[in-house]
């Protein structure tokens, strides 16, 4: 009988180290996308952002300037938008370019660490562009 108990505990044991619900249970951290800062512009700009939160997010659309051909929308070809994101020691963190070809263009850029960033926005032919800054907290 000693035998059998002491085979069912150690599986029971061996069980325990794999199940799923018998792990740490890790703190639940309250946080949320906190919006914190609009930017806007029609050409290239460096902004200055300082960032307290340690992930953080840029949202951004832009649209391409359009031309009429005959009263018809022609895009432009050659649109282009670029982004990059610099930390405060100019070590290049995010770098993106698109070229547009007369469609408009959104994206999301995570950054997993807080601090002083400049955000360099390159521009061609755009008739505007939108950042969001959003902060987990």
């Amino acid at each position: 009988m000693i035998a059998v108990a002491v085979v069912c505990v150690g599986v029971i044991a061996v069980a325990g180290m794999f199940l799923p619900s018998q792990a740490p249970q890790q703190v639940t951290e309250n946080k949320t996308w906190q919006f914190k800062q609009y930017f806007y512009g029609a050409s290239d700009e460096n902004i200055w952002i300082n960032v307290e939160a340690d992930v953080w997010h840029i949202a951004w659309y832009t649209n391409p300037v359009e031309n009429l051909y005959d009263g018809v929308p022609w895009p432009i070809s050659g649109s282009y938008f670029g982004i990059h994101v610099y930390s405060d020691l100019e070590n290049i963190l995010v770098a993106r370019g698109y070229s547009l070809e007369g469609v408009p263009l959104s994206g999301t850029d995570y950054i997993i660490r807080g601090g002083e960033f400049r955000i360099q926005i390159i521009t061609r032919d755009i008739d505007d562009w939108h950042l969001y800054i959003y902060e987990y907290r």
